[in-house]
């Protein structure tokens, strides 16, 4: 009998677990300008794994809250809309940082470089759904709901972020230093060279730390913009809440909520 050839390997369950694995974004290339990323298939995750979240964290809402079905809906849409907007908030200033350190890499490959991030976030904040859910079933704490959802989104967005630096410290990496012999020159063949500096790139580095910091801050504020997410019990099912306070009070109220019982 002669051997089935294998088939390529396809679907939005191998696709995901490719881009957690890190298959999807091969980081060879960086440090050249390469970047081949499937940008439709990394799109395609980002928003399917944007509504099964979104749809766990608007359960609550129906079960406990509101008690209106559009909170699912609302949810649904909403998380996949947070990342967007965040990026499109957050992208224009990594280009700039990128060009300024004079990176390999265009701005449509930084662009997708997010993409990548901000696709294994929801990924990761999607792998949560069935804790949400099973929580939204067992309890009727609105501020543990909260610190939990917030929580889920935080290891998301943080493992996104690494996952980010990551590539980056391939985009720029740091030269190591050549032995000591190759530095004599009583040892070395030919004309003695100038020792690489260790610490190339390391400002760069720095610098996108700080980017980073600025992306998680302005996540957060947007979804306090974005909100309710939940649904809080005792208020009418609502689009969007009136802007007030930040999404750090809400979450220091919440837990105090908590903590007193």
């Amino acid at each position: 009998m002669s051997a089935v050839p294998d088939r390529p390997r396809s679907g939005l369950l191998r696709d995901t677990d490719a881009l957690l694995r890190g298959d999807l974004a091969p980081t060879d290339g960086l440090a050249l300008g390469i970047l081949a990323v499937p940008l439709a298939r990394v799109v395609r995750i980002a928003l399917v794994a944007g509504v099964i979240a979104g749809t766990a964290v608007g359960a609550f809402g129906v079960l406990r809250g509101t008690g209106h079905a559009f909170q699912i809906l609302s949810s649904a849409i909403k998380v996949p809309l947070l990342f967007a907007l965040t990026l499109a908030v957050t992208a224009p200033s990594l280009c700039a940082f990128s060009a300024l350190a004079r990176s390999s890499l265009g701005a449509a490959a930084t662009l997708r470089l997010l993409a990548i991030a901000c696709a294994t976030a929801l990924a990761i904040t999607a792998s949560f759904a069935p804790i949400l859910l099973f929580f939204a079933l067992c309890t009727e704490s609105y501020a543990f709901l909260v610190l939990l959802d917030a929580t889920a989104f935080a290891v998301g967005g943080g493992v996104g972020l690494g996952v980010l630096l990551r590539m980056l410290k391939a985009v720029f990496p740091v030269a190591p230093r050549p032995p000591v012999d190759a530095l004599d020159p009583a040892t070395a063949p030919g004309p003695l060279r100038p020792r690489p500096r260790p610490e190339e790139h390391l400002t760069t580095r720095r610098l996108f730390r700080v980017w980073v910091v600025v992306f998680a801050l302005v996540g957060a504020q947007m979804a306090w913009v974005l909100r309710p997410f939940l649904g809080a019990p005792g208020l009418p099912f609502e689009w969007f809440r009136d802007r007030e306070s930040n999404v750090f009070a809400a979450l220091l109220h919440a837990l105090g909520v908590l903590l007193r019982g």
